[in-house]
């Protein structure tokens, strides 16, 4: 009871004051060994192993060598460190000093990476708004991903960027990876929409059932009162029947 009441004062605790709280309401309930089996020790930063190999997956596509995400990994843990990676090279490119076309060479299969991350992960409902925000995160990368693209395809054509034998060979290679990318962007945005689509289409499913169900257990509910009335009013008339028999 007193931890219920103190739960009415998380909001004014700083982060601190919150794992604190969280870690000993937890020991109030399942003790000390399991609350740290499950928070940790207050103040104890946990990096489970898929962190380590996304760090590694993120030197290597950086180096130019493209990773294929794997069944199995736990994705929610790799994606905020692709999409973080990603974020940190922005910022050069927002300052200017950058060019965006630098970087979109540089990073355009750590996006690709993300993109196929994204489309192969499945959560529970309840981790489903922590997945929707990196699909939003991934996006707005995508749009300048897409725009440095153009300007490296505009530059081709433009004779700026040189590509002699072999280079030019190289070059045609790449711009087919490109439109792959830009394909499998829009794929997997389309995607994402159609399935949140699907969730708001079932949600209002259940909702318009439950409502229905609803409107027939009142129904069946008033029809049990206007029979026990009926039974009623019959019990009545035979009474008033046997008065006025009885009465004669």
């Amino acid at each position: 009871m007193l931890m219920d009441q103190m739960q009415q004062m998380y909001s004014t605790w700083d982060a601190v004051g919150r794992n604190n709280f969280e870690y000993d309401y937890l020991v109030e309930l399942v003790g000390a060994e399991k609350a740290e089996r499950y928070a940790g020790k207050p103040n104890e930063q946990r990096l489970p192993y898929d962190h380590k190999i996304a760090k590694l997956e993120n030197f290597e596509m950086l180096e130019g060598d493209y990773v294929d995400p794997v069944d199995g990994e736990n994705h929610m843990v790799h994606l905020p460190v692709h999409i973080e990676e990603l974020e940190a090279g922005l910022q050069g490119v927002d300052e200017g000093q950058i060019d965006i076309m630098q970087w979109t060479m540089e990073h355009q299969m750590l996006y690709r990476h993300c993109v196929a991350t994204l489309e192969m992960t499945t959560v529970h409902e309840t981790v489903q708004p922590e997945l929707n925000a990196y699909h939003q995160r991934v996006q707005q990368i995508g749009e300048i991903v897409v725009n440095g693209l153009k300007m490296i395809n505009k530059a081709v054509r433009d004779g700026e960027m040189d590509q002699p034998g072999a280079e030019g060979q190289e070059q045609s290679e790449e711009q087919k990876a490109q439109q792959k990318l830009q394909q499998e962007m829009q794929a997997s945005d389309l995607k994402h929409k159609q399935k949140l689509q699907q969730e708001f289409q079932n949600h209002q499913l259940k909702l318009q059932m439950i409502k229905e169900s609803g409107q027939q257990k009142m129904i069946m509910q008033a029809q049990d009162a206007m029979g026990k009335i009926a039974s009623k009013d019959a019990e009545v008339q035979q009474r008033l029947a046997r008065l006025r028999a009885s009465s004669i």
